[in-house]
């Protein structure tokens, strides 16, 4: 298996322990509610931020090859989602916890998808 298609198996995996994490958490708090009061906002937005942080994955399972002069910055994605995630864990406040994931983590993700986009290397014919 190439390493880039290593780096997006590991960051699917960070991405699948967020997505376990949110959902026990949005069970926890939409407890006594009802779905559409409570559970449903929560759920479309954790949807949304899924296909945020699985978009440069997607992008680096896609291609078939990286340029070997970049191959470092296909390990920025599960740096990145690592970071992150260990941000939330580690917090006490929510607005701790979802500043960081909004302002950096989210962006550094869509600029990591187009960065691993421009970064392939073009079939030659």
């Amino acid at each position: 298996m190439k390493q880039h298609k290593k780096a997006a198996l590991v960051g699917l995996i960070f991405v699948l322990i967020y997505f376990c994490y949110d959902i026990y958490h949005i069970i926890r708090i939409s407890k006594g509610f009802s779905f559409e009061e409570s559970l449903l906002p929560e759920l479309v937005i954790l949807f949304i931020n899924q296909l945020l942080l699985i978009a440069p994955a997607v992008v680096l399972f896609i291609i078939k090859s990286f340029k070997k002069k970049y191959i470092f910055a296909v390990w920025l994605y599960p740096i990145i989602l690592a970071l992150g995630f260990i941000n939330i864990l580690v917090s006490n406040d929510p607005l701790a916890a979802g500043l960081p994931m909004v302002f950096l983590v989210f962006p550094a993700c869509i600029i990591l998808a187009i960065l691993y986009f421009l970064f392939r290397e073009k079939d030659k014919f």
